[in-house]
């Protein structure tokens, strides 16, 4: 294992006093094993800026792109990185 995916659940309630508490934990935890962190179902600016705040590695979400058929998303991919 070399990663750990935070589910949409843990994003959506991340908001909550519980929920921060254990998004925390579980991200600290799995640095602390080695794992890059990622959170899926990030919709909004507001939770990526938050989820940078607690070190998350990677994001995934619509704040990003709508899920996408391979042959596009590699299109897309491909694109972005002659952009750099």
């Amino acid at each position: 294992m070399d990663g750990l995916k935070l589910d949409k659940y843990l994003v959506d309630n991340m908001w909550t006093k519980q929920g921060r508490i254990l998004l925390e934990a579980l991200v600290r935890t799995g640095h602390e094993m080695g794992l890059t962190i990622l959170a899926e179902g990030v919709e909004d600016e507001r939770q990526a800026v938050a989820l940078r705040q607690l070190k998350c590695d990677i994001f995934q979400g619509f704040l990003f792109s709508t899920p996408l058929p391979v042959a596009q998303a590699e299109k897309r991919i491909l694109s972005q990185a002659r952009d750099l």
